[in-house]
């Protein structure tokens, strides 16, 4: 899955979660942000602006929020030590905990109600993966990921096109099992 935020890039999250200054600042962005993320009437807004300083932790900020608002691909979530890759439920756990020391009960309560929106959340550096001086690079990276985390073959769009059909059409599995049987490997080698 190429793209999405590889261990290397989000090892460290659990320790950068930890280690994290939950500002005053920080907290009263986050309540604004969270409250209109968490009410479903909110169809008059689609984005945010992470802004600030270098070394300010933006990044850091970013990838937590995507850890907050959504369940991050595990394979992507683990460290260089290999240990057990960070959950969602652990970082707004150790985020309410942050709140609870500010006494920030509103913070507490809005990422507990967050937790229970269901959502996956890919994180990733468009640099990295688009393709330079197309007129759709970006547009082609957001699909490369898209189709990387729905488990088809992002790298080539024209595979994962084949497997998006073949599994819409309720045929993609039994496709795999034809191509090993033919090809004597399976389908995860073979399409590249």
């Amino acid at each position: 899955m190429d793209g999405v935020v590889k261990a290397s890039d989000d090892g460290k999250i659990a320790d950068e979660v930890r280690e994290y200054v939950l500002t005053n600042e920080i907290q009263t962005n986050l309540e604004q942000f969270l409250d209109t993320y968490n009410d479903p009437t909110a169809d008059y807004t689609n984005g945010v602006w992470i802004s600030g300083f270098f070394g300010s932790g933006k990044s850091h900020l970013l990838k937590i929020l995507s850890h907050i608002l959504g369940d991050a691909p595990t394979q992507h979530s683990t460290d260089d030590n290999n240990r057990e890759p960070i959950t969602r439920t652990e970082v707004i756990d150790n985020m309410k905990a942050k709140a609870l020391q500010a006494e920030n009960h509103e913070l507490e309560g809005l990422l507990d109600a967050n937790l229970r929106i269901p959502a996956m959340s890919l994180l990733f550096n468009i640099d990295s993966i688009s393709q330079k001086g197309s007129k759709t690079a970006l547009m082609d990276a957001f699909i490369r990921v898209f189709d990387d985390a729905r488990g088809y073959y992002g790298a080539n769009k024209y595979v994962a096109k084949l497997e998006r059909d073949l599994d819409n059409n309720g045929c993609l599995e039994q496709f795999k099992t034809e191509f090993e049987r033919l090809a004597n490997k399976p389908w995860s080698k073979g399409r590249a």
